[in-house]
Parts: C-alpha cells; structure tokens; sequence
C-alpha cells in the first residue's frame, strides 16, 4: 500500500517539477508586467516549489516508514 502511496507521489513530485521547470524558463525570458501581474507570477513560482519541497519530503518520509517496517 506504501508503494501505491509513494508510486502516486512520485508521478505528482515528476509533473510538478516540470511545471516548475517551465516556470523557471519563463521567468528567464519573461518581461514585467503589472505590479500586480509580476506578484501572480512570483507566487506561482512560490506556491511551485513549495509544492516540489513538500512532496519530496513526504515521499523521503514513506520510504524511511518502509524501510523500518
């Protein structure tokens, strides 16, 4: 069941990374925009790698579980 978990995780931390990815290549060629439009970008950026940190944690702790078990 830990596998299907972890199997999941994986899946989601791979299309968010990519995701990020992308984010990271936009923000190199991207030009400003509205004060409030650059914010939206910034925290896009923000909420994705908080979500990259988050899944590999969670992912790192499933397999620490597994590996005790």
């Amino acid at each position: 069941m830990a596998s299907d978990t972890i199997q999941a995780l994986e899946i989601e931390l791979a299309g968010a990374e990519s995701e990020l990815g992308q984010w990271q290549a936009q923000a190199m060629t991207r030009e400003d925009g509205s004060p409030a439009q650059d914010r939206r970008f910034e925290e896009r950026g923000e909420r994705l790698s908080n979500l990259v940190s988050e899944l590999k944690q969670k992912i790192q702790a499933l397999n620490g579980c597994k590996a005790s078990a």
